[in-house]
Order: C-alpha cells, then structure tokens, then sequence
C-alpha cells in the first residue's frame, strides 16, 4: 500500500488513483488507523477538484461516511449523507449511494431507533439482495436487522435474519462479521429461551473474538514496521531531494545566458494555462447549464422535455419490447390546500427520492406535471413493467408523512403500457403515452392506489 501511494502522484490514469487510494483506505480502515483513512478518502475526493463530480468525489465522500460511523462520529457523517446520496445519484451511481444508505440505515439501528431502522432496511435488503449476494454490507444490514427485531420483542423475525447474517459470514469466511453474527445469536437463542444452543454460538463468538484478537495484533504490528520502514526511506527521499535543488541552482547559475530564452518560455506557459482554465471554466459552466436545463427544480429528477426526448430516442432504437409508466398523486389537491404548498413540495421530492430508490439502472424518471411522473423502462416486458410499478407505488405508501404533520396516507395511481416489437401493436411513442395515460385513468376510476394495464 505504502509504495502505491508514494508512486501515486505519478499516475495519469484516474481510475488507476481511485484503485490506489480505495485499498488504501479499506486496509487503514481494517487497521483502525482512522486517522490516517480519513486523510485518504479526503485525497480522493479531491481526484474530481478540476473536473465536474464524478466516481472519485461519490466514492470518497462514501468513504468519510462510514470513517466517520466507524470512529463514532455520527454527526459529521449524518451532516456528509445527503450531499453523498444526492452525488452519487447524479452521477449515476446507484450502488454506491445503496450501500451510503445502507451503512446510514446500520447506524440508525445501532443509535437506538429500531422502527424506522426496519422499516428502511427491509427494501434496502432486498436491493442489496439483487445487487450483490457476497456484499459485506448485506451480512451487516441483516445482522443489523436482527437485532432491531430483537429488541423490538420479535424474536422470530430477529431469528431469521441472524441465520441468514449468519450463513452469508460463514459462507464468506468473513471473520469480523462472523463474530458479530454469531453475537446477535447468542442474544436472540438467549431470549427463546434455547440457553444449550445460546452457548454454543457464545464459544463460536469467543473463539473467533480470540482469532480476531490476534489478526489485529499481527496487523499493527506489521503495520508499525513497514510504516518505519517508509518513513526512513522518505527521510532519505528528502536530502536526495535537497541535493538535487542545490544541483539545480548550479546549473542556473552556469546558464544566466540564456535566462532571456527562460522568460520567454515562461510566458508562454502562463499564456496556456490562462487559456486552458478559460477552456475549463467555459466547459464546465456548459455542464451546469445543460444538467440544469435537463433537470426539474424541485424534486432532481428529469423534467418533461428531457425525459420525453430521452424516452423518444428509447422507442426509437429498442431492440426488444419497452414499457412507459405514468402515475399521479392521489388527492394531491388536498394536501396543498390542507397543509400548504411547502408541505405538498415536501410531498414531491420524498416521492421522487423513494421511487428512484427502486428502479433499475438505466430506468428513466420524470417529472411531466404539477404531481404526474413517468418512468421509462427499456428492455421491459409487461411482466417486468408491472412488478417494477408495483414495488414504486409500495415505496410511496411507505413514506413517513406524519412526520411532516400530513395525517392522510399518501398514494398514487399507476398507468403501464408495453411497446412490443410486434408492428400489429403500439406503433410510437405519443400511441403509448396514450395507452398508458388510460391505463391511468383506469386506476382512478377503480378506487386509485393501485396499478392498471393497458391492454
């Protein structure tokens, strides 16, 4: 690690820095030099200083989140959450803000506030469950799970999530979670009353705390010798350093004659760094321009004219069947004229958070009206379409409006239509704007909060 990141400044390749300085971080991070860590995930941020945010600032920023868990300093991580999740979703990174909401979900539950711990971490479970089947952050979620059920009086519940938290870290031979695994248990079998089968996870947790123990200690002490190691052959990198400036100042000296040429090449260089950070900032002010023309100002997804030209292009170029989704807040009237308008925007963005939190990846969401959104699907089947508008109108029935002082449930009523390649069918886009419109009104009509299928 240590002669990575001394040949780090060297590097041109970016994705080549973030591999350094990420293995850099998840060994100090094992080493629980939290300190020095953190030092690194700021480093890393700053890959994306003279460029639009991209996956150096999401990933760095994700990195001083969970430091900042590890070191117990829960106030500096909840201040970095939403600028972490709001740059990763712009960016496009999906899984990195999943997993952000999944060590922010863990810390809840561990704070104390096992309700909403549960109820955020079901459905992040199961995008981690379709996501990655080995992630670490899928043992934590559920161990972390279980024991919110378990002191939430669930102990069935708690027992199954324990189990499978369990199975993953043996499966994994992730030691370290294995342990936590095997304590959670050690509580839950405790609670039903199983103490034969309580002692027995208890000697697997002890055994494995022991082995634990001992990794860390091998570990720091290695970590000690090699730091030594680097810091003297840095010592000596810097009188080699010394001695090359004295060098240099030689070689001016014999060279005075050409001081004239030197200045003029100085010159020049200024002129081009003058004009390539004219070129930047005119380059990077377009970025903002055309990221806010594409976007809706309230709720940071797609406005209607993006999206419609997004989806257009979609229809245009498929290759296999595509589906449209369009869905409107039932009696979204009533909340503005109840609660007000800055509550009804409240409303507006939660919708759009907790809907683009279950969509797939390439999905297009847009807001088209006052409270009408629509969700482009490629490469969707009917089936496929429909399983997806079931699991968004289920995230917007899972919103926490009483918190806002809202004391009515809030839903909407869902439209799906699917474009086939069937030429007998839906023939372009404004046909299947339409079909899905009515699929709409249908749902409107049969009672709303439900979806319906253009047929």
């Amino acid at each position: 690690m240590n002669q990575s990141i001394v040949l780090l400044p060297s590097l041109k390749n970016k994705n080549a820095k973030i591999d350094v300085l990420q293995s850099a971080i998840a060994i100090l991070n094992s080493l629980r030099a939290y300190d020095e860590s953190m030092m690194y995930a700021l480093r890393l941020s700053e890959l994306d200083r003279e460029e639009s945010p991209g996956l150096a600032t999401c990933l760095g920023i994700g990195d001083q989140i969970e430091i900042s868990f590890l070191k117990g300093n829960r106030q500096k991580a909840n201040e970095l959450l939403n600028s972490a999740i709001k740059s990763c979703d712009e960016q496009q990174f999906f899984i990195m803000s999943l997993l952000i909401k999944t060590i922010a979900n863990i810390d809840v539950i561990e704070s104390g506030n096992y309700a909403l711990g549960i109820k955020a971490g079901i459905p992040l479970l199961e995008e981690l469950k379709k996501n990655s089947q080995s992630s670490d952050y899928l043992i934590q979620l559920e161990t972390a799970l279980a024991k919110a059920y378990l002191k939430t009086g669930n102990t069935q519940q708690a027992e199954l999530y324990g189990l499978h938290a369990y199975a993953r870290a043996k499966k994994e031979n992730v030691v370290l979670l294995l342990e936590k695994a095997s304590e959670i248990m050690v509580d839950i079998k405790r609670s039903q009353g199983q103490y034969f089968s309580a002692l027995e996870y208890a000697d697997t947790a002890f055994a494995l705390k022991n082995k634990l123990l001992d990794q860390q200690l091998q570990k720091n002490l290695a970590y000690q010798r090699v730091k030594f190691e680097i810091q003297d052959k840095a010592n000596q990198m810097v009188l080699l350093e010394q001695k090359n400036k004295i060098l240099d100042v030689e070689k001016k000296l014999e060279k005075k004659s050409n001081q004239n040429l030197l200045l003029i090449i100085a010159l020049v260089l200024c002129f081009i760094c003058v004009l390539g950070v004219w070129l930047w900032k005119v380059i990077r002010q377009k970025n903002i321009f055309q990221r806010h023309a594409e976007l809706d100002g309230l709720t940071q997804i797609s406005n209607r004219s993006h999206f419609m030209s997004s989806a257009e292009v979609g229809v245009k170029h498929r290759t296999a069947a595509v589906s449209l989704i369009l869905f409107d807040m039932d009696f979204f009237k009533n909340v503005n004229d109840s609660f007000g308008h800055p509550t009804g925007d409240w409303v507006l963005k939660n919708v759009s958070q907790a809907v683009a939190g279950v969509l797939r990846k390439g999905d297009v969401f847009g807001r088209i009206g006052g409270e009408e959104f629509a969700i482009f699907l490629p490469a969707a089947e009917q089936e496929i379409g429909l399983q997806l508008a079931e699991r968004c109108r289920h995230a917007i029935t899972m919103i926490d409006a009483e918190s806002r002082g809202i004391r009515c449930p809030l839903s909407a009523s869902f439209g799906l239509a699917t474009m086939t390649m069937n030429t007998s069918g839906i023939t372009n886009f404004q046909e299947l704007m339409q079909a899905a419109d009515k699929a709409l009104y249908q749902s409107k009509a049969d009672g709303r909060n439900r979806v319906s299928v253009f047929s």
